[in-house]
């Protein structure tokens, strides 16, 4: 699934993450992701693989769509292509907390079985987006009920993404302004490499288009990673 959500194959067995389209449409590196095994079944030319693996980014994470066939900018034969080897996915929702002051918390699913919580934030007119960067962690800190857990696994690129992707399409946030904290279940530092991926996403015009200095990342305090 391209998803942040993640980008997968029929079959179901993972591909990558999609947050790698982003680098990959970015670097001149040559690597095994996402665009580069959709080039395979995109046009004949390098430009049109990169134009075409852009649009499908933009109406991931700007547009909020995992419809292929909704992708109408895409050329017809290559959505019907696309739609028969991929599928595109966000974390399922498998239960919405609420609070008083409008406030939400989620319990997501992800495609492994996994759970984590985000969380929709409002402080008057303000709204923030809580998110995860592992299952578990293995910092252990007395006060955290997460840490109690110890750390299952970290978090994929996309699968940080997914969760924007599910509460801003539940909240109708897409084209507004908003903020995002990694202040959910992990340590960001112990993951750093999917978080920073993720934040280029998040940035990023053709993405969910945020400010960089409206994402914030809290540590427990981890001294190489700062």
């Amino acid at each position: 699934m391209i998803a942040s959500s993640i980008f997968w194959p029929s079959s179901r067995t993972p591909m990558t993450t999609s947050s790698e389209i982003e680098v990959a449409l970015r670097s001149s590196r040559t690597r095994t992701t996402v665009p580069s095994r959709i080039s395979r079944t995109i046009g004949s030319s390098a430009s049109d693989r990169a134009f075409h693996a852009s649009q499908v980014f933009h109406w991931m994470y700007s547009r909020l769509r995992t419809d292929l066939q909704e992708m109408t900018d895409l050329p017809a034969a290559l959505r019907r292509e696309l739609a028969e080897r991929f599928r595109v996915g966000w974390p399922e929702v498998k239960e919405v907390r609420r609070s008083s002051d409008g406030s939400k918390k989620y319990v997501l699913v992800l495609e492994d079985g996994g759970e984590i919580e985000a969380v929709y934030m409002l402080y008057g007119e303000r709204v923030t987006l809580c998110l995860s960067s592992q299952i578990g962690c293995p910092l252990a800190c007395v006060f955290c009920l997460t840490g109690t857990m110890g750390q299952v696994r970290n978090l994929t690129p996309g699968e940080i993404l997914g969760q924007i992707a599910v509460m801003a399409r539940d909240n109708a946030l897409a084209g507004t302004s908003y903020r995002v904290v990694f202040m959910g279940m992990g340590e960001p530092l112990l993951n750093v490499d999917a978080v920073m991926r993720a934040f280029r996403v998040m940035i990023d015009r053709k993405g969910f288009r945020l400010s960089p200095r409206r994402v914030t990342l809290s540590t427990a305090g981890l001294v190489p990673g700062i």
